[in-house]
């Protein structure tokens, strides 16, 4: 089979500082091999002379929402659930809109964090199947919650679910509403069995609001019922986490992703190690959140418990990163004021952890790079540049690893996309760069 062999490029393999001048051979959707010099070729290959650019592994978003398009969190007058506003097709084009654009980004995988009418799954199939391009997805489920919750918006009296009631369980777009042990087990259940790899829950409120620590979404036992279930078939639990004391429980409880943590501390840090606990700290949320000064949403000031919540995981976050948490990156893009269509704002976020946090970027790459692999369950194939893991590569100008506002303009810096060793984008890699620079 032809092959596509990188020479003259500087290799950051997600987890290393980057080297220069190696030669990266592709073939057959891997990486075939890692040199210090070129070896030859055969007919068919293709060479391409990076010039000095950088090879690098495909980024992730381990937060991801394909169908949010600029949803607004400062009114909903129509009290709908989230995705019930247009048919259930329209959140399908919106969700391989972004998908689509998220390659242009640079992302090769996305995890889903919550998804109405199966889309992550279904989107996933289509991709796999070669039906559609897109970047790797791990599906996820709807939310999965109580009645009653933080997401339960719509009043009693309207009838806005989907046809879908059963057993008990309503869903309502990317809600789904259940109460009680058993049914929370039939309902990961269920979500599983549509091909779901990763449940959401709500286990407190938050994320920039002020809570009470002891409210909870869901209770003590259901929500151990959740992780438990999910873990016998396979599967992972994500949680929307804030109050100290919620995310302490969801970490003992088994939980392998804490969404937001808004009052992480040292001992939270050293549970999250001690468990291999995820972490994704989602700060560009809160810091547009405060910059837009969206202090009417749901009713309430938002400046004070905002801020309170930026500063304490700016502080808290370069220790849980020395410590060793894995942190993967990912936000709630899609809402009114971080919208998908926005150019390079998956490397924005990225930016955040460099610029207000003082993380180095190379670590804040592997966190995008090597930790969403790991995440997804592919430690050994995903997120780097080594004989036999998968060809998802990037060719960026300049050295992110030393500048990662490099990565926030794609348009300029990023030549190529390749998505198991073929491109889904292609920039003048045959052009010599003194040429294509003119």
């Amino acid at each position: 089979m032809a092959k596509t062999i990188f020479t003259n490029g500087n290799v950051f393999d997600g987890v290393k500082p980057t080297r220069a001048g190696l030669t990266v051979v592709v073939e057959d959707g891997r990486v075939a091999a890692v040199n210090e010099s070129f070896t030859g070729t055969a007919a068919g290959d293709r060479v391409i002379d990076l010039a000095g650019r950088t090879l690098m592994p495909g980024m992730g978003s381990a937060h991801f929402h394909a169908e949010y398009d600029r949803f607004p969190l400062s009114g909903n007058p129509g009290r709908v659930y989230l995705s019930m506003a247009k048919p259930p097709g329209y959140a399908y084009v919106l969700a391989i809109n972004t998908l689509q654009r998220a390659l242009q980004n640079g992302l090769t995988s996305v995890i889903g964090a919550g998804c109405s009418y199966d889309s992550d799954a279904t989107l996933k199939m289509a991709i796999d199947e070669g039906k559609l391009v897109g970047p790797r997805i791990f599906p996820c489920s709807r939310h999965v919650g109580t009645t009653g919750n933080d997401n339960d918006w719509a009043p009693w009296w309207y009838n806005m679910t989907d046809g879908e009631d059963q057993d008990g369980i309503k869903r309502a777009g990317s809600e789904l509403l259940c109460d009680g042990v058993d049914a929370f087990i039939k309902a990961v259940r269920q979500e599983i069995g549509r091909g779901a790899r990763m449940i959401k829950t709500f286990p407190t409120g938050g994320h920039g609001l002020e809570v009470d620590n002891q409210l909870r979404n869901i209770s003590r036992k259901e929500l151990e019922a959740v992780i438990d279930t999910a873990h016998e078939r396979g599967a992972l639990v994500r949680g929307h986490v804030c109050t100290r004391d919620g995310i302490i429980h969801a970490i003992k409880a088994g939980m392998d992703v804490i969404d937001h943590g808004d009052e992480i501390d040292e001992e939270i840090i050293e549970l999250m190690v001690k468990h291999g606990t995820f972490y994704g700290p989602s700060m560009m949320f809160i810091k547009r959140l405060l910059k837009a000064n969206q202090a009417s949403i749901y009713g309430v000031d938002l400046n004070k418990p905002a801020q309170t919540s930026y500063d304490n995981v700016r502080k808290m976050l370069p220790k849980a990163n020395a410590a060793g948490v894995k942190i993967v990156p990912g936000d709630d893009f899609g809402v009114e004021f971080m919208p998908h269509d926005e150019m390079g704002i998956y490397a924005r976020e990225l930016a955040i952890y460099v610029d207000d946090c003082g993380i180095p970027a190379q670590d804040v790459l592997s966190w995008s790079t090597r930790n969403v692999g790991a995440l997804m369950g592919r430690p050994n194939e995903l997120g780097g540049v080594a004989p036999g893991m998968l060809a998802d590569l990037l060719v960026v100008k300049g050295d992110p690893t030393k500048n990662i506002h490099l990565l926030a303009d794609p348009e300029a810096n990023l030549d190529g996309v390749m998505v198991n060793g073929r491109f889904v984008k292609d920039r003048g890699l045959d052009v010599p760069r003194q040429a294509a620079a003119e």
